[in-house]
């Protein structure tokens, strides 16, 4: 094992491959996911695994405020998107899949399922905001 020769503590060599990991990927990351893509999409865009983009964010903080930065702009973009579909905006649908994935993914709940009303009364469908907030009855 090399040692310092003026503090006679031993030098640690890293070895193995050099990161791959650069600055420029912290706004690749949050410009990526804002597009409503997946962290998996990211790390396919870049050629890495995500098991190395979990090693750099274990190990470049500014890296893991990016990360946590795109999370939070692809869950906006999943909830314009299903806001869209139940509102009935222009060009959108309001399909089954984009309600299963507000449900299981954003935390909405439908009032058909997790509330139901016992008289049958309409609204068939209410989406609610996990903090409480209604959001469309149908």
């Amino acid at each position: 094992m090399p040692y310092n020769p003026d503090t006679l503590v031993p030098v640690f060599v890293k070895v193995g491959r050099p990161s791959k990991y650069k600055e420029e990927y912290c706004q690749t990351v949050i410009d990526v996911m804002s597009q409503g893509k997946s962290k998996t999409a990211f790390c396919h865009s870049i050629g890495i695994t995500t098991a190395t983009m979990y090693h750099w964010r274990d190990d470049h903080p500014e890296f893991l405020s990016a990360l946590k930065q795109a999370e939070e702009s692809c869950r906006v973009w999943w909830e314009q998107l299903c806001l869209d579909e139940a509102c009935g905006v222009e060009g959108a649908q309001f399909k089954t899949g984009s309600v299963m994935f507000a449900r299981n993914v954003l935390g909405w709940k439908t009032r058909d399922v997790d509330n139901p009303d016992p008289e049958g009364a309409t609204p068939a469908l209410t989406i609610v905001m996990p903090d409480g907030t209604k959001i469309v009855e149908i």
